[in-house]
């Protein structure tokens, strides 16, 4: 499944949970165990659930702490005679609002410390020490395949999860990415070639994942010099996307000035694919309310129509603005609804 259907789950599943007050009966509450591969987004998910329905998030990386910890180092009481255990700091949770226990990095930890989390997801305490009725929990964490430090997970503990295996999505990412203002070159160059946006390996040391594109974003905004920029970039996505990325650039040097095209002073439709992907992604990045009727008219003269829609929808993702644009209203009305649907 993709991240949005993820989230979809997971959302009416914390809901759920919120609502279900049986003491005598938590076998029925399901705890997703979200898994992916490195750089998908598993994280981002369940922030953005905590962001916009206002719960409170506490994030454990199980494998940064050792078992002691997470389950309460047991204490002698006041008399020395018999030992409680102390209360974990990730359970100290407030009741004001709705709390996300967010247990992430279970396959990195040791088996020790998911036994113990094994008992909270399944009957909701540790020894004396229970979980308000406001907290839902929610884990995280990679498949044996992706080898990335995971230790097999102990039967006990999947038989008390739901395993929900998450993919990268093109279309989210460049919809995600034109919402966080990634460079267009990027942008195009992923719509050119969508193959490449993850291209794991566990037997590289770098390879290219939604995560590592944001990374190269911020590498090419840095202003580093041709060579070491280059060299950035490689040990980001690995050298074959970056030898491959590199050529689109040197590529898309050669398409028509997008400013000139707003201004409506060159009307130059590229013949190469590449140089049109490239160029559409800068139109996108570049239009406001003032270009936007020489914008649509340049659209609405490509022979591609799937250019003009791809191109639109960039551009209001960038600028929410844009929507109510009368240039951008009127070739919505008229040739949109068709491409768009």
């Amino acid at each position: 499944m993709n991240i949005n259907e993820c989230k979809a789950i997971v959302t009416e599943v914390i809901k759920y949970n919120l609502g279900y007050k049986d003491d005598n009966d938590y076998g029925r509450n399901i705890v997703p165990m979200l898994v992916s591969k490195p750089g998908i987004g598993k994280t981002s998910i369940v922030e953005q659930i905590a962001k916009e329905n206002d719960y409170h998030l506490v994030t454990v990386p199980l494998a940064s702490y050792d078992a002691g910890e997470i389950a309460g180092y047991p204490m002698l009481d006041k008399d020395n005679k018999k030992y409680n255990r102390a209360k974990p700091f990730w359970l100290d949770t407030p009741t004001d609002k709705p709390v996300l226990l967010f247990f992430d990095e279970i396959s990195q930890a040791p088996t020790a410390n998911v036994n113990v989390l094994a008992m909270l997801v399944n009957e909701r305490h540790l020894g004396e020490h229970k979980l308000n009725d406001n907290v839902v929990i929610v884990c995280a964490g990679n498949a044996m395949s992706h080898r990335a430090g995971t230790n097999p997970l102990p039967s006990h503990f999947k038989d008390r999860v739901t395993f929900l295996n998450v993919d990268e999505d093109i279309t989210e990412f460049l919809a995600y990415g034109n919402s966080k203002g990634l460079h267009e070159y990027i942008l195009g160059y992923l719509r050119n070639r969508p193959g490449n946006l993850s291209t794991f390996d566990p037997a590289v040391d770098s390879c290219s994942s939604p995560r590592g594109w944001m990374r190269v974003d911020t590498i090419i905004k840095m202003g580093l010099p041709y060579k070491l920029r280059n060299e950035a970039i490689k040990g980001q996505v690995g050298e074959a996307v970056k030898a491959d990325f590199l050529g689109y650039l040197k590529v898309a040097d050669s398409m028509p000035d997008p400013q000139e095209v707003l201004e409506g002073k060159c009307t130059t439709i590229p013949t190469e694919s590449v140089v049109m992907y490239a160029l559409c992604a800068a139109l996108a990045n570049l239009v406001s309310g003032r270009t936007s009727k020489n914008f649509v008219e340049y659209l609405s003269s490509l022979p591609n129509k799937e250019f003009a829609a791809f191109t639109i929808r960039d551009a209001l993702q960038r600028n929410p603005k844009l929507k109510s644009d009368k240039h951008i209203t009127s070739w919505f009305m008229s040739e949109g609804k068709a491409l768009l649907l």
